[in-house]
Order: structure tokens, then C-alpha cells, then sequence
């Protein structure tokens, strides 16, 4: 049951890295990914059984596509529903969800 923990864990350190990545350059994605990953807050939640590693890869993959389609005039419709669907599981997830996506 662990392992959805670290997988989620796992995936919010990539996507946090892209979204440094695209937003500015690799230096970001890095220092965003050194900066998360040596978290004890983030690698404790790492193992446990609870929605905050699934929490925040749908905040920084909300981020990514809200950025993604703001900046790019071709969007497809599956970036809408991407972000449709990261917002549902947002608000499904977690109460506090609610602060990120006023942010946005």
C-alpha cells in the first residue's frame, strides 16, 4: 500500500522538475527538485499511507498544464480535460486544495 505513497512521491519530484523546467530554465528544475527532494516534511510523506503526495503531484501537475495552456495558443482539448480532471481530483483529495486553485 506503501508504494502508491512513493509512487505519487516519486512522480511529484519529476513533474516538479518540469514544470521548473519549462516555466524557467534546467538550473530551476534542479534547484526545485534538490529543494523537494531533500524535504523531511516531503520524504516523511513519503511514507506514509495519507493524500499528501497524491495532493501535491495534482497541485504541480495542475500548475504545469494551467501554464502549458496560458502560454501556447495550440491547445488540445485532452490539456483541458487534463486540467478538468486534476482540478476534480484536487478538490476529492484534500480541503485545503482550495487555496491553490484560487491562486490560479
Amino acid at each position: 500500500m506503501r508504494i502508491l505513497s512513493v509512487l505519487f512521491g516519486v512522480l511529484t519530484v519529476a513533474w516538479t522538475y518540469r514544470l521548473g523546467r519549462d516555466t524557467l530554465s534546467q538550473q530551476t528544475g534542479l534547484f526545485a527538485v534538490i529543494i523537494l527532494g531533500t524535504s523531511p516534511v516531503f520524504v516523511w510523506f513519503m511514507h506514509e499511507i495519507r493524500m499528501y503526495t497524491l495532493l501535491s503531484l495534482l497541485i504541480v501537475f495542475e500548475l504545469w498544464l494551467y501554464r502549458r495552456i496560458i502560454r501556447h495558443s495550440d491547445v488540445s482539448r485532452l490539456m483541458w480535460f487534463g486540467l478538468f480532471a486534476a482540478t476534480a481530483g484536487l478538490l476529492y483529495t484534500h480541503y485545503f486544495s482550495i487555496f491553490p486553485l484560487a491562486a490560479i
